[in-house]
């Protein structure tokens, strides 16, 4: 009886397991960039969905040039610009982008090229295999941990909970490698991009030069550079000397290059702060809002 009773719940736990989504994560493969989402997928979590196209975007496939009188928009960036699946596709940043430009009359197709955990060496590797993909303008989505955030090793592929190189046979198998063991153990699950120790200068000096490249590439190949800065919500984003004189470095810069610059910090404030956040990282529906909102007045001039 008992035994029975037992198999009743694991099918049933299966079963339900199954219908949130969890026998079809995201895959990932290793790349020479460190990795990236195996092209060509569909996801569900519960009901927010995530589809990648036969280029590994995260976004509304495409081919060769952009239309007659179309505006292409590559955004580059992390798991702020990714989403993940604690958004849903219609609500990543990007796609609000897309969205909003449509709603006023501009024919937009904006593109995704971002994953989780990337750090700028990670996105300056894709950007030199793919390019702008065409695009007339490309927005390198900075956020101010990514001043000192090292490469993500390849070596994520597979051995992190969130980036499985296989799918599993069954959907408990893949409810208990991603939610159950870490809890059980108390492994560290964050964000590969949130973790790290104490920046040092030299480190953000690094990552500087890593993004002066990308838009250096961007410009030879056409495009309109913008950098679109999302600091942490409040009293999250650090305020160290060092970590202010880098910010600062980078406005001098952005200054000095003429590079359309944007900054998240007042138009967050002004929406609700942290409320706009899942966690000091990560913004949520509402934030994805207020951050494609910024990106459509700065691009209005540019049109």
């Amino acid at each position: 009886m008992l035994t029975a009773v037992a198999a009743i719940a694991v099918v049933s736990a299966e079963i339900g397991a199954r219908l949130a989504g969890l026998h079809r994560p995201l895959i990932y493969e290793r790349t020479s960039y460190g990795y990236r989402v195996v092209p060509g997928q569909n996801a569900r979590l519960l009901n927010r969905t995530a589809s990648y196209d036969e280029h590994g975007l995260r976004s509304t496939p495409f081919s060769g040039q952009p239309g007659d009188g179309q505006l292409r928009i590559l955004c580059i960036g992390d798991s702020i610009t990714n989403g993940g699946l604690r958004v849903d596709q219609s609500e990543t940043w990007p796609v609000l982008l897309q969205e909003l430009l449509k709603s006023r009359g501009v024919d937009a197709q904006v593109l995704n090229a971002s994953a989780g955990g990337w750090a700028l060496e990670n996105e300056a590797g894709w950007f030199a295999e793919y390019g702008t993909l065409h695009s007339q303008i490309v927005v390198f989505e900075v956020g101010t941990h990514d001043l000192w955030q090292p490469r993500s090793s390849e070596e994520t592929v597979g051995t992190h909970p969130a980036f499985p190189d296989r799918p599993p046979r069954l959907a408990l198998q893949a409810a208990f490698a991603r939610y159950i063991k870490p809890r059980l153990s108390r492994m560290v699950i964050a964000d590969p991009g949130t973790a790290g120790g104490e920046p040092t200068m030299a480190d953000m000096q690094a990552r500087l030069g890593v993004l002066r490249s990308m838009v250096a590439q961007a410009r030879s190949q056409g495009a309109t550079p913008m950098i679109l800065h999302v600091e942490q919500p409040g009293e999250h984003e650090l305020s160290t000397p060092t970590v202010i004189e880098a910010k600062q470095n980078l406005r001098s810069w952005v200054v000095s290059e003429g590079i359309v610059y944007m900054n998240t910090k007042d138009a967050v404030q002004r929406a609700g702060g942290s409320a706009l956040f899942f966690d000091p990282y990560h913004p949520n529906v509402e934030g994805n809002r207020v951050i494609s909102a910024l990106v459509a007045e700065t691009l209005s001039p540019l049109r």
